[in-house]
């Protein structure tokens, strides 16, 4: 009789850690699975920008927005905060390859006036090691931001 109640607790004891197992890791994978949707949704935005100054911030891995793009102009002054002093920024034109480094000021980060063309993938490298880029759109306001979005990733994923 003894061993019958002995077996019979010990099942249910079994039964109710493995259920409970069971319940916890669920949530966990759940919750885990939205964090991750979070991040990728954070990811996958982009910056819009009207006038002719562009101004970023380095989060330690990336550029605050991975993707940014601006209404065309005759001119850009790019900005870049958040940046050791020391450490080497590169713009590259990714259709020739062009590299023109940014310059350390103080108080304004990484500053660079140039001229981006339209259409063009425009890399900034930190390091060598891609943090962000730029494309210049014509008409942003009624562009189909999200292809555009999509077309910049596509043409940058091998400098991720």
């Amino acid at each position: 009789m003894r061993l019958k109640k002995l077996i019979i607790v010990g099942a249910s004891v079994l039964i109710l850690t493995t259920t409970g197992l069971y319940i916890h890791n669920k949530f966990t994978e759940d919750e885990s699975k939205i964090s991750s949707n979070n991040k990728m949704e954070e990811f996958k935005q982009f910056d819009e920008v009207y006038s002719s100054e562009i101004n970023k911030n380095y989060d330690g891995s990336y550029l605050d927005r991975l993707v940014t793009m601006v209404e065309a102009k005759e001119e850009f002054k790019i900005k870049i905060k958040n940046i050791d002093k020391n450490a080497k920024v590169t713009l590259i034109n990714s259709s020739i390859g062009e590299m023109t480094d940014l310059n350390y000021t103080e108080g304004n980060g990484f500053v660079l006036d140039t001229k981006l063309n339209e259409g063009i993938d425009y890399g900034i490298l930190l390091d060598n090691r891609l943090i962000g880029s730029i494309r210049v759109v014509n008409g942003l306001e009624k562009a189909d931001k999200e292809k555009i979005y999509e077309e910049v990733m596509e043409n940058l994923q091998c400098g991720l």
